[in-house]
């Protein structure tokens, strides 16, 4: 005996067939290459929290570092109200420092010789890391549907061949999600996927809002044998700060200074390599101190390399000339840490 047909039946399973899945109604209204410019250009702006027109925030940060696979656990905090106005601090088993910004003056107490590499390494990441966002000139190269465990995500990739660069966002907010950059070095056999290495890498992850502000609270790095993770425990704008926050501490020492220095002349050095290693290579970096006519004031080792190595090094920066950075009309002394000039070259197998 035939069995009717259910005309409702028919009609539900007609509306089934012509609904797109989620994912290909998704994938419809991905954003074109050049939205998806435009967005990325405007998330890494959101992650400036040190901009002149930014509200005062508090930052307190869980550190955990290693160097030539030895491990060690560490704190920082900094409370930032200004950019002329900040309090930076610093402290890990053998390291600790205290960085006081106050208008034209900038205030350095630490227990080591120079900035340690820990310190600079972290500071300059938090600084830094809004770089591996794509500029104006920068080309989409894939915009694409990727799914990050449960959570259906906009992806897309873009840097150059041996740099490559992805971010995700929301495709219900374009909040950002994750950001990896990296750069490869490729191996002189093949030249396959396989013979490639990593030379730096960078990722941002967990991002939260901060008012306007979207800022990643775990961001992890690897350069040279150096890995870095920093886990953001507390990330606030506030409005006032403790009262004495600001003072200068005892015994810290003094420097003339300003926010935005100008640079005047251009870095000359020798940059003929003093290692050739296997990558990712070992971290040889040094602490230097910039006089105020350009010329290597003090420096000391960071990370050495060896009594041979180091000596070379001081001669590079014995001949070295750097920028002058002026506050107005008036030069100041700055303080930067350099890396020995590296070749990373791999070995055939």
């Amino acid at each position: 005996m035939t069995r009717p047909i259910n005309i409702a039946t028919i009609v539900a399973l007609s509306l089934m067939l012509s609904v797109p899945s989620g994912s290909d109604a998704w994938a419809q209204s991905l954003p074109t290459k050049s939205e998806a410019a435009d967005l990325l250009q405007k998330a890494g702006l959101a992650t400036n929290l040190r901009a002149d027109d930014a509200p005062p925030f508090h930052l307190v940060a869980q550190i955990h570092y290693e160097l030539g696979g030895q491990s060690t656990e560490g704190a920082y905090e900094l409370s930032w109200a200004s950019p002329d106005k900040y309090r930076e601090e610093f402290r890990m088993e053998r390291a600790a420092e205290v960085e006081l910004a106050a208008g034209d003056k900038l205030y350095v107490l630490r227990n080591t010789q120079g900035t340690s590499l820990p310190y600079w390494t972290v500071r300059s990441t938090l600084r830094s890391f809004k770089n591996a966002f794509p500029g104006p000139k920068s080309k989409i190269k894939k915009v694409y549907a990727d799914k990050v465990g449960a959570e259906l995500l906009t992806c897309m990739d873009f840097g150059e061949e041996f740099s490559p660069k992805q971010a995700c966002v929301s495709p219900d907010t374009n909040g950002l999600v994750s950001l990896d950059s990296g750069h490869l070095l490729r191996g002189p056999a093949s030249g396959t996927a396989e013979e490639l290495k990593h030379l730096d890498n960078i990722s941002l992850t967990e991002f939260m809002d901060v008012g306007e502000k979207r800022y990643p609270t775990r961001i992890h790095l690897e350069l040279f044998d150096e890995k870095l993770e920093i886990k953001i425990q507390t990330l606030a704008q506030v409005t006032t700060f403790a009262e004495g926050l600001f003072t200068p501490p005892t015994g810290a020492v003094e420097y003339d200074w300003c926010s935005s220095p100008i640079e005047k002349g251009s870095k000359q050095i020798d940059n003929e390599p003093l290692l050739q290693q296997e990558p990712p290579g070992v971290a040889v970096a040094y602490y230097v101190l910039i006089g105020t006519d350009g010329r290597v004031k003090k420096w000391a080792p960071s990370s050495s390399g060896g009594k041979y190595v180091d000596e070379r090094e001081g001669t590079r920066l014995r001949d070295a000339m750097f920028p002058i950075h002026l506050c107005g009309s008036k030069a100041i002394e700055y303080e930067t840490v350099l890396y020995a000039p590296t070749l990373l070259r791999s070995q055939p197998k």
